[in-house]
């Protein structure tokens, strides 16, 4: 049962507001399976990915297979591409040290976190790749999903006028985790700039997380969209920025 205290941070000894360990029962805690990582637990931001790396060395980064059944199964649930429902995991991607403490936050997201994501880079540097193993991962938690590439889904709302546009906007904005890759990649227009709002007014109300990924800079953020999408999204979202060269001009 997880327990609330006040004490010092168990990986560095430095004094900690408020820390929360997963099963207070057992004082040896780091030797618990990789369970005992808990989504309510706030040490220090650096301290969080030692235990991580910790548990890893250890136990290994199991995920585990996914099976044909389920591939199957996720792609008809969360719209998720299946190439990158099979490709894309926590476990093949290459970690650095400039990528490392993203990496971690990503990972480590749960569906009860305050706030979504909103993951800021160049073309390359693992943005989508990040974004779909954490779908991947809340579905085999049984958390449902709703993946769009951004300019799909304004082309696919656009081809819903006149019939049941209003039915594909409910599904989207009700979504219970909404996942938006490549925002900011098609031209804004007049129906896209108010359907986003209307998203992002909606989940900003009813408390539904967000998890996006664009290529643009947050000045170009403010440059692209109206003041008041940029709002509800600074809202929804914690803003992470990953760097480095396109992995897949590398052969990374």
């Amino acid at each position: 049962m997880a327990a609330k205290k006040k004490s010092e941070c168990k990986i560095c000894g430095k004094e900690i507001e408020l820390f929360f360990i997963g099963v207070d029962t057992d004082p040896d805690w780091l030797k618990q399976s990789e369970l005992s990582w808990r989504k309510d637990w706030t040490g220090h931001e650096e301290c969080k990915i030692e235990f991580q790396k910790r548990i890893e060395k250890t136990y290994g980064k199991r995920e585990g297979e996914i099976s044909n059944e389920e591939i199957l199964r996720f792609e008809r649930l969360s719209n998720i591409p299946r190439k990158i429902l099979i490709e894309n995991t926590f476990q093949n991607f290459k970690t650095s040290q400039e990528n490392e403490s993203v990496f971690y936050t990503v990972k480590n997201w749960s569906e009860d976190s305050a706030t979504g994501l909103l993951l800021l880079g160049p073309t390359g540097t693992g943005k989508t790749h990040l974004i779909t193993a954490l779908g991947r991962s809340l579905l085999r938690r049984g958390v449902r999903v709703l993946f769009w590439n951004a300019t799909r889904l304004f082309d696919f709302l656009r081809s819903c006028e006149g019939r049941d546009l209003e039915s594909a906007m409910q599904q989207v904005e009700k979504a219970k985790i909404l996942f938006l890759d490549d925002l900011g990649a098609e031209k804004m227009t007049e129906f896209s700039e108010s359907k986003l709002e209307r998203i992002f007014s909606y989940r900003l109300d009813n408390r539904l997380p967000l998890i996006a990924t664009t290529n643009l800079t947050e000045g170009d953020l403010v440059q692209t969209f109206s003041d008041r999408v940029i709002s509800r999204l600074i809202a929804l979202v914690t803003v992470l920025e990953l760097t480095g060269n396109d992995k897949r001009v590398a052969g990374a």
